[in-house]
């Protein structure tokens, strides 16, 4: 399925689902069991996304650290606004010497 705008054709975003059998089918994304939110509890694990350096997420409990040091630099938390929008940013080694 494509999205029209203005005689521009964009792909609709689509997630691919596997099941146990094997079995697989495309999905609208956001169509995949529609995301519950909850309140996050002391303990909980919570995948991160990062941006930059050498990683692309980050598994960590309930709350998150504020920094995290990687071969090269330091994760730094953004934690403005819900924690379903938080992430790391990069921090190069060479930035925070300056």
């Amino acid at each position: 399925m494509v999205a029209c705008r203005n005689d521009v054709v964009v792909p609709q975003p689509i997630l691919l689902s596997f099941n146990r059998t094997g079995g697989s089918a495309e999905l609208p994304l956001g169509a995949a069991g529609a995301a519950r939110l909850r309140a996050v509890e002391t303990g909980e694990r919570m995948l991160i996304w990062c941006e930059g350096g050498p990683s692309i997420g980050r598994a960590v409990y309930f709350p998150p650290p504020l920094e995290i040091a990687v071969e090269g630099g330091l994760y730094v938390l953004v934690d403005g606004g819900a924690p379903e929008n938080w992430h790391y940013a990069f921090v190069s080694a060479t930035d925070t010497l300056r």
